[in-house]
């Protein structure tokens, strides 16, 4: 699709790197480490030592500061001491080209546009007589890729400056890199300012749907009908015929797995913290464990219309119904809620999604320490306006129908999002690797 969109060069050549292929003619094709003066790295200056940090001080760049962009300030900073008495840390130059070599980072970029130090996860490139820094960023951005399929070590993936010193770039003559750099500045933001618009699109998708089920759950479907106080300051009036109950007096609540064993490719499905998605179960990373593994431990097995709750972490107090598909399955480092026959689970389901449960009481609940946890003891004191039965089955089946549009729409822009993504990436790689031709594109 993009060559298709795009001239190609008059004349290529082989460039004898399999995941390159051909090259423009006049190009040239070298190591980065004879392309660069200066190609470094950093250090951490002790972190319990107060006085090697202050606000004030010199931006000192990690690798959370790396989302591939221009960087204009760091998330940390550090002092003059720091620096005096900790002398592996070199000063790096405005528009120095930096890339993460370690963990869940790797691979990320930054340019900087401002003076700066970094730690030692971070690889620097200074300045080139061959090279323009904003065409060597969008070189590894566009081939990230390969880089990470570089990258060794076991629990956490690394790629060493040494093996990035080897690594071969696609080298145009220097006009010609800037004038590839500037269209891919220009047609990446026009891409990025698209996906930022659907993006939002989506938050304003999800605070759409979660009114709708707070005003269901929590006021019912009739407008006209008669109110009374709740008792409780973040409920507020509920409908005559409602009450007000702990979730612990409507259903049991198990914990799951707090040590699961070994992963298998094929197996019993173990849902995750990972797997729940405000009210749906994800597949993205979903692993697979041998039951006979843990016989020796209680097991909580997953059945159609159990709701899971994340215990700890991140994700807590999100919660989900389990499908049919996944009945059978192990939860996790998670708590299972079984509702009783007398009330509806979706009803119970929804209302555990609603604000004035979720906001109000769970996160409120988890947030007492500095890891987010909730334990069965504090999710069964949590309070929910309970209509009667068939009154619940009604609100569920307005919710599931009312819900289902929004949650389409919302798939529907993020498979956008995604194919904005793949473009933008395509786009990158076709044009470093000189696949297409944008010389006269630049300014159009």
């Amino acid at each position: 699709m993009i060559r298709a969109k795009y001239k190609s060069y008059p004349k290529y050549k082989q460039s004898r790197v399999v995941w390159i292929g051909e090259l423009p003619e006049h190009w040239q094709f070298f190591k980065i480490l004879w392309s660069y003066k200066q190609i470094g790295s950093g250090n951490t200056p002790t972190s319990s030592n107060e006085s090697y940090y202050d606000e004030t001080g010199f931006p000192w760049v990690i690798t959370g500061d790396l989302n591939d962009g221009i960087i204009n300030d760091t998330s940390k900073h550090i002092t003059k001491k720091a620096i005096i008495e900790n002398p592996s840390l070199k000063l790096y130059q405005k528009n120095s080209l930096i890339i993460a070599m370690y963990g869940a980072t790797i691979g990320k970029l930054g340019q900087l546009n401002i003076e700066a130090y970094t730690n030692q996860a971070c690889c620097v490139f200074g300045t080139s007589n061959f090279l323009s820094n904003r065409f060597t960023f969008y070189w590894l951005l566009g081939l990230r890729q390969h880089i990470i399929n570089l990258s060794a070590g076991g629990g956490q993936p690394n790629v060493s400056q040494k093996i990035i010193k080897q690594i071969s770039i696609c080298i145009p003559p220097l006009p010609e890199q800037r004038t590839i750099a500037s269209f891919l500045d220009r047609e990446t933001a026009r891409i990025d300012n698209i996906i930022s618009k659907q993006t939002r699109m989506i938050e304003l998708l999800k605070e759409k749907r979660s009114a709708l089920i707070t005003q269901a759950v929590t006021k019912g479907l009739d407008p006209k009908a008669k109110m009374k106080k709740s008792g409780v300051e973040w409920i507020g009036e509920i409908p005559e015929g409602w009450e007000v109950i702990k979730l612990k007096f409507i259903s049991t609540i198990e914990y799951g797995l707090s040590q699961p064993p070994e992963k298998r490719d094929e197996g019993t499905a173990l849902i995750r913290a990972t797997n729940v998605k405000r009210g749906t179960i994800s597949d993205v990373d979903l692993i697979f464990i041998d039951p006979r593994d843990i016989t020796e431990r209680k097991i909580t097995y997953l059945q159609e219309g159990d709701i899971i709750v994340v215990r700890s972490g991140a994700y807590t107090a999100d919660s989900a119904i389990i499908p049919l598909e996944y009945s059978g399955a192990i939860a996790g480092y998670d708590m299972v809620v079984h509702v009783n026959k007398k009330n509806s689970t979706d009803f119970i389901a929804y209302s555990l999604l609603a604000d004035y449960i979720l906001y109000a009481q769970m996160v409120l609940k988890s947030s007492r320490a500095a890891q987010p946890h909730l334990n069965k003891e504090e999710l069964g004191t949590v309070l929910i306006a309970l209509p009667p039965n068939k009154e619940q089955q009604e609100i569920a089946k307005f919710i599931k129908s009312n819900t289902g549009n929004i949650d389409t729409l919302m798939k529907k822009i993020e498979s956008q999002i995604t194919l904005l993504n793949e473009y933008k990436q395509s786009l990158i790689t076709h044009a470093v690797t000189g696949k297409i031709d944008v010389r006269g594109l630049a300014n159009e």
